[in-house]
């Protein structure tokens, strides 16, 4: 998926900054990497904890796939 500079004047929606450089699509709405990264780090350690604690987790959908959005378009990260 090219990309190109589609991302330009976007805000992440992590830090609502604009985004510059280094961006990152997930469910349809844009990010900074670092903050995607930052936000798919504490969902995982708030469904640890919750599975620690006998808590059932609201929401399963843990980041299964990631598009990557960089001005050279390198197409798609799975993560797990």
């Amino acid at each position: 998926m090219q990309l190109g500079n589609t991302f330009q004047g976007k805000k992440c929606a992590r830090c609502r900054q604009v985004i510059q450089s280094d961006p990152a699509l997930a469910d349809d709405l844009w990010y900074h990497r670092r903050c995607l990264d930052e936000g798919i780090r504490a969902l995982q350690r708030a469904q640890e904890l919750a599975i620690r604690f006998g808590l059932e987790s609201v929401d399963s959908h843990a980041a299964g796939s990631v598009t990557t959005g960089t001005p050279r378009g390198r197409g798609r990260v799975e993560r797990s």
